[in-house]
C-alpha cells in the first residue's frame, strides 16, 4: 500500500514542486530558462487543470488541480486515491474507507515549478525543435539539475497559450520514465475533502 503511495507522491512532487527555488547558476540558454519559469507559473492563472501521467510500464495516474490549493490524484483504476484541500489530506486504497493520515498536514500542491533537488545549485537548459502535442504546436525545452543528466526534463509549451502541454522525464540512459500531459484547462472541476472514516 505505502509503496503505491510513495510512487504517487513522487509523481505529484514532480508535478507540483513548491515555488521559491533558490538562486541557480544557469548553464546554456538563459532566455529558455526564463520561458520555462513563465510557462510553469502560467498554471496559476487558470481556474483548474488535469495532468494525465503514464509510465513506460503502462501505470496511469490522473491528477486534478483547482487553484489555489486543491488537488485530487487517482492511480490506475482507483487502486489509490488522494485528496488534498489546503493543509488537510485524505487517502484510500481500492475504493476502501477514506483515511486521515496521522501526523502534521502539509500545504496542498499548487503550481509546478523548476525547483532543483536540495543542495543542487545549477541547471543546464537547451531549447529544442518545435513539436506538436495533439493539434497544437509547441515550443520544446530540455533541462537537468546538477552536473549529471540523472533526470532530464523535456517540457512542451503551447505556442498559442503559453501553457505547459507535456512533460517527459528521462533517466540517465535516455529512457522515458514518465510522460505527463496537461489539459482540461478551466474545466468545471470540484474537489471537496471527504470525511474521515479511519484514523
Amino acid at each position: 500500500m505505502w509503496r503505491a503511495l510513495a510512487a504517487g507522491a513522487m509523481v505529484v512532487g514532480l508535478v507540483t514542486a513548491s515555488a521559491g527555488a533558490p538562486s541557480l547558476r544557469i548553464n546554456g540558454d538563459t532566455q529558455a530558462w526564463r520561458e520555462i519559469i513563465q510557462a510553469l507559473a502560467r498554471l496559476t492563472t487558470v481556474r483548474s487543470y488535469r495532468v494525465h501521467s503514464v509510465s513506460p510500464q503502462g501505470d496511469r495516474m490522473i491528477i486534478e488541480f483547482v487553484n489555489p490549493d486543491r488537488m485530487r490524484m487517482v492511480m490506475g483504476a482507483g487502486q489509490m486515491e488522494m485528496v488534498q484541500v489546503g493543509r488537510e489530506h485524505r487517502l484510500r486504497m481500492a475504493g476502501g474507507p477514506w483515511q486521515c493520515p496521522r501526523g502534521g498536514s502539509t500545504a496542498a500542491p499548487q503550481v509546478p515549478s523548476a525547483t532543483p533537488p536540495e543542495g543542487v545549485t545549477e541547471v543546464t537548459v537547451e531549447r529544442g525543435p518545435t513539436a506538436r502535442v495533439g493539434a497544437e504546436e509547441a515550443r520544446t525545452y530540455r533541462y537537468w539539475f546538477g552536473p549529471r543528466r540523472e533526470a532530464v526534463f523535456h517540457l512542451y509549451v503551447s505556442a498559442r497559450t503559453g501553457l505547459p502541454r507535456r512533460m517527459r522525464v528521462l533517466n540517465e540512459q535516455g529512457r522515458v520514465q514518465t510522460t505527463m500531459d496537461y489539459g482540461d484547462f478551466n474545466a468545471p472541476l470540484r474537489i471537496e475533502l471527504p470525511p474521515c472514516q479511519l484514523r
